[in-house]
């Protein structure tokens, strides 16, 4: 449920930066956008510098423990890794 929590989680925080920055232009919402990343204000799924999945203790998920899975060991960090 981690990429769903994400997901949910970052879409709020986009509608509330398009509500916030009105007018706005495509230029303007990227660098919000990227600021927040940088900021740790948005969540991304743990991982190594590999790109490889980490669960909570930083032990490698494998790919077949968690592709096509929504239940899985995935855990969700902010974005200021």
């Amino acid at each position: 449920m981690a990429i769903k929590k994400m997901d949910d989680y970052n879409n709020r925080f986009g509608v509330k930066i398009g509500s916030v920055c009105v007018p706005c232009n495509d230029h303007m919402l990227l660098s919000v956008a990227l600021a927040s990343l940088i900021s740790g204000e948005l969540r991304i799924l743990k991982q190594n510098n590999h790109g490889e999945f980490l669960d909570a203790s930083g032990k490698l998920i494998p790919l077949n423990d968690w592709q096509g899975k929504w239940e899985n060991d995935r855990v969700l960090m902010n974005s200021n890794f």
